[in-house]
């Protein structure tokens, strides 16, 4: 019977990918960042659906919140509804 015994090769650092992988991927999120403008670091001013939520919460189909842009919305009565672009017909 043969007794394993320790490699005699040094011990060496594992891996941590190929650099131009890593390369890439910098290059990849600067553009990206680049293009954005900052525009990700920002919230957006289309909450209409945080605010249907908000009114599904309180017990109500219309918005709390009248958001400056209406966007997908539709005022009846002075109540703001939010309308959905997609229909989906039954034939």
């Amino acid at each position: 019977m043969v007794a394993c015994r320790p490699s005699a090769k040094p011990a060496t650092r594992a891996r941590r990918g190929d650099p131009l992988v890593w390369l890439l991927l910098g290059v990849t999120l600067a553009v990206w960042l680049i293009e954005t403008g900052g525009e990700m670091w920002r919230t957006s001013h289309w909450n209409h659906y945080v605010y249907l939520a908000d009114a599904f919460l309180n017990g109500q189909l219309h918005l709390f919140h009248h958001p400056a842009e209406s966007g997908d919305m539709a005022i009846v009565a002075g109540k703001a509804f939010i309308v959905s672009a997609r229909s989906r017909h039954c034939d």
